[in-house]
């Protein structure tokens, strides 16, 4: 219960938690609109892939959408953008793209992995009991076995995530805008 209570160590004050389905709706929307900027990083690697075939768009679309993972599409557009680019520009895309890796396999684990709810109730030091709400994407345990470690996106790293891909796709759309110029 929230407010504030007294014992021999002192006043302690206790929030209130926030509801389940409040947990649960904002979890879902930043999933959601995490997909939707990975959609935009998508739509920016499309167009420097288009700029470096320098072929009609259709002939770009064929190549590109027949790439069929986010990390296949990366290589292509890096493969392809090293052998049309001047070194300066080579090394602002190396510099942009570096640490793409775990971005890209949180994406993958929100887009293809089941979402868990999860309640906890734990005991602190002082006797106060804290009860904790959280939802996660993770690999099954199945699929653990294959992989070296497990991989869980919780729900408040989210928000950190999606400020990491909304910058990814504003690098490449400024990065497309140089290249044009």
């Amino acid at each position: 219960m929230p407010g504030q209570y007294f014992d021999v160590y002192g006043m302690i004050e206790v929030d209130e938690p926030p509801r389940p389905e409040t947990v649960r709706s904002d979890f879902f929307r930043l999933v959601g609109e995490s997909i939707k900027e990975w959609a935009k990083v998508e739509e920016q690697l499309f167009e420097l892939v288009l700029f470096a075939m320098q072929c009609p768009r259709k002939q770009a679309a064929i190549v590109f959408y027949r790439t069929q993972t986010i990390g296949r599409r990366f290589e292509l557009a890096d493969q392809l953008l090293r052998a049309c680019l001047s070194a300066e520009d080579i090394s602002r895309w190396k510099c942009m793209t570096k640490n793409i890796d775990p971005l890209k396999a949180v994406r993958n684990l929100l887009a293809h992995a089941p979402m868990r709810h999860h309640h906890k109730l734990s005991v602190g030091a002082q006797r106060v009991a804290a009860a904790s709400s959280w939802i996660e994407v993770a690999i099954s345990a199945d699929e653990e076995l294959v992989r070296a470690k497990k991989l869980t996106v919780r729900d408040t790293d989210l928000p950190g995530h999606l400020e990491e891909v909304r910058r990814l796709a504003a690098d490449l759309q400024s990065f497309m805008g140089s290249l044009r110029k």
